[in-house]
Parts: structure tokens; sequence; C-alpha cells
């Protein structure tokens, strides 16, 4: 049985890095926003770093969901919070209201994940975290009409008219007229976060008292500790900044 009241400190680390990388991006993002160079953000690099970052911290997600003592509350709160997220982007209008973003999505996966285990344990082989990632790779183009990802995928164009645009956007199947400032649907992210869940259960508490996932930074892994905080706080205070740095230079 793993110790849940125990911190692990590469975790901290690792989500801590994840966290400063998407604050360097948002900031990126928000200053191309204020100076109408939107068209930066879309260059191929730029969406391969911020995938990166993605991938990484819904994986490192699902592997935290061993150490939570109540899965189903922690969904809940971060569901409030998306919800609270999503009406102050809607009231600021300064960007595309986020409707179905990451917080929405963390908080129904991991309540999903709380309520399935209560029903019975996660599979404990890696085989199955495998299977899950697969899964991810396969319906990656599902919000896009398509299954794959990338150049290996292939229309979905005969299903479209069923499931989407029908309001099922939290899915996975939006509407042509949908749109959400960040997106994060149940399909296909569910699967990743899976994959990390299953993998964590995979391996024996035994490892985590290895060298390496003892390593941390102080800032770091205070970061990585209070990722909700910081996640509901920077972009406020990047767009205070770079407000006042563009109305400085405004003539």
């Amino acid at each position: 049985m793993v110790d849940r009241s125990r911190r692990i400190p590469v975790f901290d680390l690792v989500r801590g890095s994840a966290l400063i990388c998407m604050i360097i991006y948002h900031g990126i993002y928000d200053w191309a926003l204020f100076s109408h160079r939107l068209s930066f953000v879309y260059q191929p690099w730029v969406i391969v770093v911020e995938t990166g970052i993605a991938w990484t911290f819904i994986f490192l997600s699902g592997w935290m969901v061993r150490f939570s003592r109540d899965n189903v509350r922690r969904g809940l709160w971060y569901l409030f919070w998306a919800l609270i997220v999503f009406a102050v982007t809607l009231a600021a209008d300064i960007d595309i209201p986020i409707t179905y973003g990451v917080l929405f999505f963390l908080g129904a996966s991991t309540f999903i994940i709380g309520v399935l285990q209560k029903v019975r344990p996660l599979p404990s082989r890696l085989f199955w975290s495998v299977i899950s990632f697969l899964l991810f790779l396969l319906l990656y183009g599902v919000p896009q009409h398509r299954l794959g990802i990338g150049a290996v995928s292939l229309p979905l164009s005969s299903f479209s008219s069923i499931v989407y645009g029908h309001g099922l956007a939290f899915l996975g199947f939006p509407g042509a007229s949908f749109q959400s400032g960040d997106y994060f649907p149940l399909i296909p992210f569910f699967f990743l976060y899976l994959a990390g869940a299953i993998a964590s259960h995979s391996v024996p508490e035994t490892i985590y008292s290895k060298k390496p996932f003892c390593w941390s930074l102080p800032v770091v892994n205070w970061m990585g500790r209070h990722s909700l905080l910081v996640y509901l706080i920077h972009q406020p205070i990047l767009l205070g900044i770079i407000s006042i740095i563009f109305q400085l230079n405004t003539p």
C-alpha cells in the first residue's frame, strides 16, 4: 500500500518544470495577442513544445491518482475551479472563453477514475498502460473529425453528422461553431491520463526510495506542490504585466 501522506520530490520537480514551460508559452501567446502577431504561436516548433508540455502534465497527473486520498473529491474541486475560470474568461472578454480547458479535463478525469476505483482497482500491469496510450494516439484526431494522429490518420466524415455538434464537445465531438480558448476533451486525453494512472500502479512502491525520485529544486518544487494555485494566478499576472508594458509604450 502506497503512503498517501508522502510526497515524492521528483514529481513536484517535473510538474513545476512543466508549469514553468507553460508560463513561458502563455507569456509568448499573450505578447503575440497584444501585438496582433498570433501567427507566431502556430509555428510547428511552438506547437510541438506546447504539445510536449501538455502531454507530460496530463500523464503525470494520471500517475498521481495513486497518491490521492479521495479522487472523487479532488475531481469535483478541479471542476469547481474550471467553472470559475470559464466565468472569469467569459466576463473578461480578452480572448475566447475557456469552456472545456485543462482544469475541466483534470476534474472530469480524476472524478471518473475515483468512481471507477470504488468499483474495482485499476489494472496493475504496464501492458494496459501501453494499450491506453495507444488508444490515446488512435483517438487523438477525433476532435478534428479524424482517427489517428498527424499524417497517420483517416477522416471520420461518415460518422460526423451522428455525434458532432450535439452538445458533446466535452467528450471530443465539437460542432463547427464550437470555440474554446483552451480545449482538452475527454477523448482522446482521458486515455493519456489513464495510461499514467495505470503505469503508477504497475511499479512497486520501493522504487520511490531510489535517489532519482528525491531530486528537487526548492522554487520549482514549490510550484509543483501548488500547481492549481500557480495555474489560476499566472495568466492574470502575465496579462497585467504585458498590458502595462503596452500601455507605457503607446504614444
